[in-house]
């Protein structure tokens, strides 16, 4: 990852100390100043908290127009007040024997007060003689914001997904488990929990399991991106305590750098189903009654006649 490739940068630079302690001194310093303003990531060198050195990349981090404008700054300037107590702690494990500091994220502030958060690798170093500390700082700021805005997202997705009263229910392609909201825990039973990693056919009949993982598959191989769910019976669920429902559902895919994720809507219709065999009821008694009336009775629609019974038929 990103901190890895920042680590692995910050302790080659570390290791050009090398440079600066055995090699020729006439030449250490030049060979060290070339290398190091080559480094895509910004570094420093501070002696006694001030700093005396830095690289091209750190000047543009900055915002400063040279080097001219940092030399001689407090190292406590550019770090955030709320950041302050964090760094002071990080530098007093430093000072006291941690030999290098690495990826750690400290927010600092730079010339023009606008403000970025840094990735901290700090080491030993030595400076014209005296004991120094060199820092490679990158900037974080887009990767915390990116991540933060992908965690609200996150949050607002499954705040919406847990507020609906239909069953929300993610698979991946084994067909196991892998997001269940309350709306589902509420239809089918079962406590997300217990149910997450374990396959949807808990959630099915058993005479429709064998020819789920089928449907499932035509339709991960299909270019549709969603679909309504039939079947020739109708669609029904199954309880934790084994009852059986109606249902009417929809199944989406959504392709994700770790792979496809099957997502089934579904809704309990029993009440609605109740209600129509009612009607139905209902309105098969009316039938008799009106069939086996002795007055003559019809039913226009739009002046167009419908119904009508025997008595008016003769």
């Amino acid at each position: 990852g990103a901190a890895t490739i920042g680590a692995i940068i910050a302790a080659g630079i570390f290791n050009l100390i090398g440079l600066r302690i055995f090699a020729d001194r006439d030449n250490a310093d030049e060979r060290y100043h070339r290398v190091v303003d080559l480094c895509p990531e910004a570094m420093w060198v501070n002696v006694d908290q001030k700093l005396v050195f830095a690289n091209a990349a750190y000047i543009r981090q900055m915002r400063a127009n040279s080097l001219d404008d940092l030399i001689g700054k407090s190292a406590l300037e550019f770090i955030h007040p709320d950041s302050r107590d964090r760094y002071n702690t990080l530098r007093e494990a430093f000072l006291t024997g941690q030999g290098q500091i690495q990826s750690e994220e400290v927010k600092r502030r730079r010339l023009d007060g606008t403000e970025y958060i840094g990735e901290y690798s700090v080491g030993h170093t030595i400076w014209n003689g005296k004991p120094a500390v060199q820092v490679v700082c990158r900037d974080i700021t887009e990767r915390k914001q990116s991540t933060e805005a992908l965690l609200q997202s996150e949050m607002r997705f499954r705040g919406l997904i847990d507020i609906a009263t239909d069953a929300v229910i993610s698979i991946d392609l084994q067909g196991n488990i892998q997001l269940f909201n309350q709306g589902a825990e509420k239809i089918f039973g079962h406590n997300t929990e217990d149910i997450l990693g374990k396959p949807l056919d808990l959630l099915l009949p058993e005479r429709f399991r064998s020819g789920h993982g089928h449907h499932l598959k035509q339709f991960v191989q299909s270019p549709e991106t969603s679909r309504l769910m039939n079947g020739r019976d109708g669609i029904y669920g199954m309880r934790k305590d084994g009852s059986e429902f109606p249902a009417e559902a929809s199944i989406s895919k959504l392709a994700l750098p770790t792979g496809i994720v099957l997502t089934v809507m579904l809704r309990d219709i029993t009440e609605r189903h109740l209600a129509e065999e009612k009607l139905q009821e209902s309105e098969a008694r009316y039938r008799r009654v009106v069939t086996l009336s002795p007055d003559a009775t019809f039913i226009q629609s739009d002046y167009k006649l419908v119904f009508a019974n025997d008595a008016f038929l003769r």
